[in-house]
This record gives C-alpha cells, structure tokens and sequence, in this order.
C-alpha cells in the first residue's frame, strides 16, 4: 500500500501562533516543528530601542508563611531539668562515692591482671611480684658482700698489756691520783668480711671490775683492713684515777698491783682484775657497736719504784 502523505497546513509553521501545544504537531504538519517556537519569537522580538525586552518572572512563593498564618511554638513542661542521680553526682558526697568506686573498680582489676599500676599497662601484678622477689634477692648479695660486719678481738696471751712512755705518777695527798701509760697489745680479725672494712675509730675503755671504777681509756684513730684477715692491734691507753684520799678501794688496788715486788715476801705482786670495753665506729654502719672482754690477775705494767710513795 503507497505511504500517505503528511496533511500540511494551510499556515506556514512559523507563522502559526494560536493553538494548544501538540506533540504530535510536528509529525503531521499541524503545527511548529518544536514547542516553544512562539515563545522563542517572543523573546527574540526588540523594542523601539533595539533592546530584546525580558519578561520578569513573578516572584516565588515556595517556603513562604502567609500573613495571617499562626506559628506553633512547643514548650516544655515544668519541672527538674536533671534526674536524681544526676543531682547526687554533683554533690560533694556523691563526688566521693563516685572516686571510691573507681578506685575500687581499679583495684579489682589490678588483682584479675586486667589493670596495670599507676595506670601503666606493663605494671601488672606479676610483673611486681616477680621485680619485687628479684629486688629482695640483690638486697641480700648486697648485703652479704659489701655490708661490713664487726670484727672480734683478742687478747695476746703472753703480754696484754705493755708499758707505755712516760714516767708514772703516783700521789697520796691533798688528792690521791696516778697516771700512767701503757699499750694494749690486741688481735682483730676480720673473717666474716669479704670487702675491706674502714674504722673510723676505736675508742678503749678499761673498768675496775672490784669496784667498777674507769682506770683507763685510749683511742686508735681511723685505719683499713682487708678482709678475711688476722692483725695485731695496739690501743695506746691513758691510767689516770683521782680519789680524794689514799684509803680509796680503787687506788689502793691499783697501787698494791703496780709498787715494787721486792716489797712483797713472796717477790710477786697482785694482779687487777679489769674489763676491757671497745666502742667501734665502723664506716658503713649505723650506730656504735661494742666488744668486750674480761681479764683476771692482770700483771701492771709498769713497777714502781722502792722509794716511791
């Protein structure tokens, strides 16, 4: 069947300006070609000046409130704005408590291992146990080697006690007196030191032990010894005694002990009996430390001549 041709218009399409759009205008010759021809020759139309004359588009009301329309405002209802165990946790009390359960809470964590000290995460309770047991035992190999440990004294059997320098002085009246030297002839030893041992002093004091009376006292000053060693000590000492007469208990002892044996029948004179006490001042220890030793019959060192008092 032969194809039909298209109806044209009467009205060239661009002089057609009546009519309601048509989409089919354009397919039929009915209309323009595309909507919006006579707009567009509205448009493109110029006024008296040569200017193209715009249409202002009127305003937009989208989003706009009319005059005489009412705004609804929601307002709250009265009454606390905080809850009641909002308010406690503001007060000075419930601050506390608060702090007291994080603390507990912390603690309870600590113990699980779960929380380390001082907010630290390696600072678990292990770990302080553990650098806890390892700090006791560097203590105690600390102590053991480089702690000094007080040293034990002896006496030398043959001579204890030796005279000193110096003439000895021994007086009846106004006030009975006597004053001599003489040297302490001691051992130290130091075998349960492993580190040398520094003193700084040891101050000698000899008792009477008849009557309880300090005869004498001496002191050797600082010195050093090694460790694990045996050394003669010499303690210079002072005897010096003041009684107010000669009928003292503890210048007559001394003088009996000390006078010449040829005034004795028997050519032997009587031996004191003392206490010797040491106060040690070692370095590295706090406080004073003592020995003491006790010997009987003790000779004098020194013998006096007949013709003294």
């Amino acid at each position: 069947m032969p194809r039909e041709e298209p109806m044209k218009s009467s009205v060239p399409w661009d002089e057609d300006t009546g009519g309601a759009f048509d989409i089919y205008a354009d397919f039929n010759n009915a209309g323009p070609r595309y909507p919006g021809a006579q707009v567009l020759d509205t448009i493109g139309s110029s006024g008296k000046d040569g200017y193209r004359t715009i249409n202002t588009p009127p305003p937009s009301t989208r989003g706009g409130v009319e005059p005489d329309a009412v705004e609804m405002v929601t307002v709250p209802r009265f009454g606390a704005e905080w809850t009641k165990e909002e308010l406690r946790g503001m007060t000075k009390k419930g601050k506390a408590e608060d702090q007291k359960l994080a603390r507990q809470q912390a603690w309870r964590e600590w113990n699980q291992g779960r929380r380390g000290f001082f907010g630290k995460k390696w600072l678990t309770r292990k770990v302080i146990v553990w650098g806890t047991f390892i700090f006791i035992i560097v203590f105690i190999l600390f102590l053991v080697l480089c702690l000094p440990r007080v040293p034990s004294f002896g006496w030398n059997p043959a001579s204890p006690i030796n005279a000193g320098t110096g003439d000895p002085t021994f007086t009846r009246g106004p006030e009975a007196n006597f004053t001599f030297y003489a040297n302490l002839d001691l051992e130290m030893s130091t075998g349960g030191n492993i580190i040398p041992i520094h003193m700084n002093n040891i101050h000698a004091s000899i008792y009477l032990s008849d009557t309880n009376k300090l005869i004498a006292s001496g002191d050797t000053g600082s010195f050093n010894q090694r460790g694990g060693t045996n050394r003669p000590l010499n303690v210079s000492v002072l005897f010096h005694y003041s009684a107010n007469n000669d009928s003292d208990s503890t210048w007559n002892l001394v003088y009996n002990a000390c006078k010449s044996a040829t005034l004795y029948a028997s050519g032997s004179r009587p031996g004191l009996n003392i206490v010797l006490v040491l106060d040690l001042f070692i370095r590295g220890l706090i406080g004073t430390n003592h020995a003491s030793t006790s010997i009987t019959n003790l000779a004098c060192p020194i013998q006096l001549s007949t013709s003294s008092v």
